[in-house]
């Protein structure tokens, strides 16, 4: 798939090259976050467990989420 790879604090994503124009891509590519709010909000609330997400979209979420849970799998020794 052609794209590009893009950074923000959450971590890398491949952000699909022929949707440079819509907002979600622009903000990811300026190494912004798109809808921080609605991050964070997700983060403050994950359980313990696993995520699951539908419409991922280009999975702009995913990052940022899967982050949250990794350092609690590592500081139970997991």
């Amino acid at each position: 798939m052609d794209g590009v790879i893009a950074k923000n604090v959450y971590g890398k994503y491949h952000v699909p090259g022929d949707l440079s124009h819509r907002p979600a891509v622009k903000r990811v590519l300026s190494g912004k976050i798109y809808e921080p709010e609605t991050i964070a909000f997700m983060r403050a609330h994950a359980g313990e467990g696993d995520n699951v997400h539908a419409g991922t979209f280009f999975g702009d979420f995913l990052p940022g989420l899967s982050k949250k849970n990794g350092r609690r799998r590592q500081n139970m020794g997991l």
